[in-house]
Formats: structure tokens, sequence, C-alpha cells
């Protein structure tokens, strides 16, 4: 296996960051916000934070194991952090129960972030609870004076998250659901490509030529991949794995690369964004 040498693995201490809001956005989905001043200041698109759900060994303390959240939003003027997450195991259940007020033991921030291109239309391709990190990657691209789209696709319309969070932060939406309950019928890869190959076909893009960014279920982002090949579409992706120490140590987020057997990267450290070219989807 080959990774990069042990002086390569960062060194975080943990923060005790308290709860400034938590609210419930319905369909199981939250919006947690925290009172991170060194954390909002560093923070950049596409990092995550590594939240430890519950403090024993029992069920209640869901086995006191850290969750790793994309960084959502981070506001540097206000000194808060906010994470957007799906309430589904017993983690994620313990965390939805936490108040304004309460102190969370948190890693943050962790992770490569996305690079984004000054001189590429940013496209941002989310399923799921995959737009968290487009959000905050939003705001940033506007700061910089780029327009970027989004997709956002689910199953099914109740599964659909984050659109408007997006919006508000400056993206041009477009949703899509596999059953058709919502926007396009179809997946949110076939709705992108057949976007930007309309697109191109009446003349391009409003300004430059795309380059996109992915998260969501591997299987859709391994499709976007093969599909941004074929285009010759540069296409970055931050990937879903589940990590026990996010700092590099244990190797339980290693992620197999493109040169053959035996040569893997860490996702909490080399990722969780790389440029699709250096993940092997199959």
């Amino acid at each position: 296996m080959s990774l990069p040498p042990p002086a390569a693995r960062p060194r975080r201490a943990p923060l005790a960051l308290r709860v400034a809001a938590h609210e419930d956005l319905g369909g199981g989905l939250r919006w947690l916000t925290l009172a991170a001043p060194d954390v909002a200041a560093a923070a950049e698109p596409g990092q995550f934070a590594h939240v430890r759900c519950g403090g024993g060994l029992g069920p209640d303390g869901a086995l006191g194991t850290r969750r790793a959240y994309s960084l959502a939003d981070a506001d540097p003027d206000r000194g808060t952090v906010s994470l957007l997450y799906r309430v589904w195991g017993r983690g994620s259940v313990w965390l939805s129960q936490r108040r304004p007020g309460e102190v969370l033991d948190v890693l943050a921030p962790l992770g490569t972030p996305f690079r984004l291109d000054p001189h590429r239309t940013p496209v941002f391709v989310a399923g799921g609870t995959g737009v968290a990190p487009f959000i905050f990657l939003a705001r940033r691209a506007r700061q910089k004076g780029l327009r970027p789209l989004a997709f956002v696709g689910a199953r099914t319309a109740a599964e659909l998250a984050g659109g408007e969070f997006l919006a508000a932060a400056g993206a041009e939406v477009a949703v899509a659901t596999d059953d058709g309950t919502a926007g396009f019928a179809g997946t949110v890869v076939d709705l992108v490509v057949r976007a930007l190959e309309e697109t191109a076909a009446a003349g391009g893009l409003a300004g430059p030529s795309p380059a996109l960014y992915a998260c969501g279920p591997h299987a859709m982002m391994a499709a976007l991949a093969a599909a941004c090949a074929a285009h010759g579409w540069p296409l970055q992706v931050s990937l879903e794995t589940p990590m026990a120490c996010g700092i590099g140590i244990c190797l339980s987020c290693t992620v197999p690369g493109p040169r053959g057997p035996g040569f893997y990267r860490r996702c909490c450290v080399e990722g969780p964004v790389f440029d699709a070219r250096e993940v092997a989807w199959e």
C-alpha cells in the first residue's frame, strides 16, 4: 500500500465548540451552526469537521465515535461554521438532539479543499446531502466573480436537499429526480450532461468553459467521471468515505488510485477532494 510518509500526517487537537443554533429543516435534515471563530477564519470549501457523536461506549453514546461532515458554510465575521446533515444512524440521531449552548468535541477544519479555476464556469453536481460542500463553495465562487451552476439530484422529491441554500449562496440551481417527481426525470448526471451538451451546441456558456465539482453517491460520481473524461471536462470529486481518526493515522478511509493494485490515498488527508482522474472508479 503506497501512502505518504508519517511526516505528512497532520496533528490537530480536538476543539470544544458551542452549538450556536440547530435547525430542523424537515425530512430528516438538520442545519447545525457552531461558534468557532478560528475554524471559520481558516476553513476552505470542501474541508470537513470530524464530530464526536456521543461520549460513552453504550448505545446511547453512539459508541462515542466521530462522524465526518462537510463544512456547509463558514462566516468569519460571525465566527461560525455550519453543517448540513441528514439523520439516519445512531451518531446523527445523537447529534440531532444537541441544543444551543451545548458543547461538541470537534476536529476542524480537516482535509484538502476544492480548487476553483478562475477561468472556467463552476458547475456543481450533488446527490442527496452531497449538496453540503457546495453551499460554501458557491459563496466563495461569487466572491471571486464567478457565476456557479448547480445540479442537485435525488431518487425522489422528498429526498432533495439544500437547493434553497445553494440558490441563496448565488448559484443557479436545477434539480433531477430518478422518479420524475421534481424537475428533470432521470439521474442528475443525465441532466448535467444534457444541459452542457445543449449549451455547447448553442454556442457555449455565457462565459468560460465548465469545470465540474461533484459530491454524492459513488455510482453517481463514477458515471459523471466517465462523462467528463469523454467530453474533456475537468472534474473534482469530494468522496464520502467513513473515517475513524480523520487525521491520516488509522487508514480506514483509504481509496484506490488509478496506478494499479497497492496504490491508495487517504480520504481524510489527501482528500476528501480529489481530481477524478486520481480515483479508481471500478
